[in-house]
């Protein structure tokens, strides 16, 4: 199962230099990215040049960074590049260090530091990551039509006469294929729980 977690095959094949897995790259944490500056206060043109300088600097140490999941997640590594680049950006809108410090506290809760709530918000973002990959994997593992029948009335909540003509399925086989959907798709979110215990997805 490819799981989105750690990266470690996706971040392999950049090393190697691998122009879809550039794509891939930059398409899977481009909205989590952007979402991150715009939660700490950034403009949109601040929260590009974040999307864009945190790229460059997995392209510039893909070469030679070496993952291992053991040691620490790939979400704190993540983490602390943005949080890094998000001061970059800051820098530069302002004259002091002070001035940026009190820059990050206004944007967060009075009760923590502008770290914890990062890492926080990084968390939330990842979760729709994820689980809109388990929902791919999900994809992948039933046919077209199971699938049809479980997004439109499992998840989109269509009324299922229409989803029955649409689909020419029985009202029974949308039933069935809703519930074996939502079986497998929790033993998915299951083995990325077990994974990653701090992510507690659920359905």
């Amino acid at each position: 199962m490819r799981y989105p977690t750690t990266s470690k095959t996706l971040i392999d094949k950049l090393r190697d230099g691998d122009a879809v897995s550039w794509d891939e790259f930059y398409d899977r944490y481009h909205d989590i990215i952007f979402g991150v500056g715009k939660y700490r206060g950034l403009s949109d043109d601040e929260c590009n040049d974040l999307v864009q300088e945190v790229m460059l600097s997995f392209f510039q140490k893909a070469k030679t960074f070496t993952f291992d999941p053991g040691i620490a997640k790939f979400r704190t590594y993540f983490s602390k590049i943005v949080s890094g680049k998000i001061v970059d950006i800051l820098r530069k809108r302002l004259k002091t260090v002070s001035d940026i410090s009190s820059e990050l506290d206004n944007n967060m809760g009075v009760q923590d530091s502008p770290d914890v709530e990062l890492d926080r918000c990084i968390l939330f973002q990842w979760r729709i990551l994820i689980l809109a990959q388990a929902k791919e994997i999900l994809k992948n593992r039933v046919d077209g039509k199971t699938f049809a029948a479980f997004e439109l009335y499992g998840e989109q909540n269509r009324n299922i006469n229409k989803v029955s003509e649409a689909l020419g399925m029985s009202a029974n086989q949308i039933y069935v294929a809703k519930s074996r959907c939502l079986k497998i798709l929790a033993g998915i979110i299951n083995e990325m729980n077990i994974a990653d215990p701090e992510l507690e997805l659920s359905l």
